[in-house]
């Protein structure tokens, strides 16, 4: 008896073994639908890679996606041939996908590792490289960003630290509100294990997804309606689209869900106490069982906003949509073609207006070719590359042949 008792628990942790190698081994699998890959470096020598999808179509409208917390650009990519990123596309739109700094495709500079990652480099470093490369690539003055969760966090933040001068209008999918009046609580056992074994939880976290998935069970960690999920989305893609959070992005992001402060750049900009002082077009998705979002105070924030050209949806029964979404849906959802990728492809072309095109010769591209213009250098950045702690050690991995690295570019005067 106690010879197959022993026999059945070996079984079993076996069987936990080899599963969880599995969704490991298909979490990393990945499947751009491009050839056009590139790295751009920044400023201070981190490489954030940056996918364009497009029909080569010489009226393409660029578009900037930024992904949320704990997730990837597979969050706009999945399902293959169903996602946000496809329609617009297949409609002529110039999109851009970018992972954010921490995530497992970014390359820190020799001396740093993917845990010193932080929002605030992202805010200072990452967007404002990457958008000046879409630009010198598409040759126009602006462009579009669309963000879910954190990615439209990171727009407000943007449009209120760097302007607006490079946005011709914003659209973000459930992006929380400074998480305030909101009741959601992350276990403190939970995050501390995460800061102690980000890899470890997250797999854990990921071989739980396709059991949720099957009993149909969303909650505040997995905030997704399981009834409001695109019938071609499997759960290996749902695995694809999470990534562990760098350590010092966990503890900001676990600050302003327990202080309800929205604060960056050391305490220097404080994004709620400026949040209605935005003047680009917006377009605010929201959803009623989104529990990083509290609908009531999403209108007030939509009603305080300064610019006149402001459009909100909430995405529910009770507006005509066939569920009510959730947090992460809203980039994905049962019927998402129909209530959300159409809705913003009439918000985009209606307000093409706000684009501009670059009409200075030498700002232009001939044939694909990037003027790579650096900028200068304080005398910090001088002195740390001087010293030789800035530089890479030499890697004898392969590189992959579509990817393009391209140094950070200096903004037009």
């Amino acid at each position: 008896m106690l010879g197959v008792l022993f026999f059945l628990i070996v079984l079993f942790l076996f069987s936990i073994v080899f599963y969880g190698y599995f969704v490991w081994n298909i979490s990393n699998q990945e499947l751009l639908m491009t050839n056009e890959i590139y790295y751009v470096r920044t400023k201070d020598l981190w490489e954030i890679r940056l996918c364009r999808f497009r029909n080569n179509s010489e009226k393409s409208i660029p578009i900037l996606f930024v992904h949320g917390f704990g997730s990837n650009q597979n969050n706009f990519l999945l399902p293959l041939e169903h996602s946000i990123v496809n329609y617009l596309k297949n409609h002529n739109f110039d999109c851009w996908t970018m992972d954010l700094r921490g995530c497992k495709s970014s390359k820190p500079p020799f001396g740093k590792t993917h845990k010193d990652a932080s929002l605030d480099d992202i805010l200072i470093y990452d967007l404002p490289a990457v958008i000046d490369f879409i630009l010198k690539m598409t040759g126009y003055n602006n462009l579009f960003w669309i963000g879910h969760s954190l990615g439209g966090m990171l727009l407000y933040a943007f449009l209120l630290h760097h302007g607006s001068h490079k946005i011709a209008g914003g659209i973000t999918l459930g992006a929380p509100i400074g998480f305030v009046n909101t009741k959601m609580n992350i276990p403190t056992p939970l995050i501390q294990l995460q800061r102690q074994f980000p890899h470890t939880i997250f797999l854990l976290f990921r071989m739980l997804i396709p059991i949720l998935k099957l009993l149909k069970i969303g909650n505040s960690v997995f905030p997704v309606n399981p009834s409001n999920l695109n019938p071609n989305m499997t759960s290996w893609d749902l695995c694809k689209m999470v990534e562990p959070p760098p350590t010092k992005m966990l503890n900001t992001m676990t600050q302003w869900l327990n202080e309800k402060k929205w604060v960056m750049l050391n305490g220097d900009l404080d994004i709620l106490e400026h949040l209605s002082e935005l003047h680009v077009p917006l377009l605010l998705f929201y959803a009623p069982d989104d529990p990083f979002v509290n609908l009531e105070t999403a209108k007030e924030f939509y009603n305080s906003l300064e610019t006149t050209d402001k459009e909100m949806l909430i995405l529910g029964t009770e507006s005509g949509c066939k569920h009510n979404y959730n947090h992460c849906d809203l980039a994905f959802g049962e019927n998402g073609e129909i209530e959300v990728f159409e809705p913003i492809r009439l918000w985009l072309e209606k307000h093409l207006k706000y684009l501009h095109h670059s009409n200075d010769k030498e700002n232009k591209l001939k044939s694909n070719k990037l003027e790579l213009n650096r900028t200068a250098l304080t005398k910090e950045e001088r002195k740390t590359i001087l010293s030789g702690k800035a530089y890479k050690k030499v890697s004898t991995k392969k590189s992959n042949k579509n990817a393009k690295i391209v140094p950070n570019i200096e903004e037009n005067a």
